[in-house]
């Protein structure tokens, strides 16, 4: 199943949430980068990123959630990630990169963040390697 993600969309106050279901390695990793660069260039520039679903994460898909982020934050919005699974996590604790990254441990709070960040400057954010 080699680079097989899928991806579904649900918007919600103001915000695009990204499920993610499969295989984040490197053609993974390519077709996700791709797929929230496009999201944000459309306008959808308050990204939550749900990979509750995602059963296997290599390092590439850190430089992809990276480069989404920066793209969002250059448009004036943000990124934020739920569901981070153990392969998730374990490719967040290897490098200090992955600390620029936001995790929220329940989809209400990012939501909540992402809404309240839109109105204010105010951010709860989480160290991405909790």
């Amino acid at each position: 199943m080699t680079g097989q993600v899928q991806f579904t969309y649900q918007r919600l106050g103001g915000c695009l949430i990204v499920r993610l279901a499969g295989e984040i390695d490197v053609p993974g990793a390519r077709v996700l980068r791709d797929t929230l660069v496009a999201k944000v260039s459309d306008g959808d520039a308050r990204l939550v990123v749900d990979l509750s679903r995602v059963v296997a994460f290599d390092g590439a898909g850190l430089p992809a959630l990276l480069a989404a982020q920066d793209e969002a934050v250059a448009s004036g919005g943000s990124l934020r990630l739920v569901g981070v699974g153990p392969s998730v996590r374990k490719v967040l604790h290897t490098t200090d990169e992955a600390g620029a990254l936001v995790v929220d441990t329940e989809m209400s709070d990012a939501l909540e963040a992402t809404m309240e960040a839109a109105g204010s400057p105010r951010d709860r954010r989480l160290d991405a390697r909790q």
